[in-house]
């Protein structure tokens, strides 16, 4: 995960409200307390890929894709299924590396966010997932 380097911070004074005219609103926040991380790398070197959506479980092709995918049902089963992480995203490095970000949650309370869309959405990535390689070494 995009992790080195990263911060919590907490405005200690008010931002102006966003523009109500149709104008690009560029300074206003949703909450107070934010996550900053380092730009991510980038150049004709480094590949980003979307492994999964939020709502669509990733049945990646290739190794990497694998791994993240197991990853996904490993925490699943870890959380005794009530945590799934979706929507995760990556760079893969020239040396093969990756690094992680902007990921998704589903709770089975419906607790993390906007976004999460609680216990269906957990059904159905166990549902749609297909266990690979890496689900099966790791006993999911």
């Amino acid at each position: 995960w995009n992790t080195t380097g990263a911060f919590i911070g907490k405005l200690i004074d008010l931002l102006p409200s966003a523009p109500i005219d149709g104008t690009d609103d560029n300074q206003s926040l949703i909450y107070d307390v934010f996550l900053a991380t380092p730009l991510l790398p980038s150049g004709a070197l480094y590949h980003k890929v979307k492994f999964s959506g939020n709502e669509q479980p990733g049945n990646n092709e290739d190794l990497i894709g694998h791994v993240v995918d197991a990853y996904s049902h490993h925490v699943l089963v870890d959380s005794e299924f009530e945590i799934l992480i979706s929507d995760i995203q990556g760079i893969i490095a020239p040396d093969h590396s990756v690094i992680l970000f902007d990921p998704q949650a589903h709770t089975y309370n419906r607790d993390s966010g906007y976004w999460d869309k609680g216990p269906d959405q957990i059904q159905l990535f166990q549902t749609l997932h297909d266990c690979n390689q890496f689900c099966k070494a790791l006993g999911l």
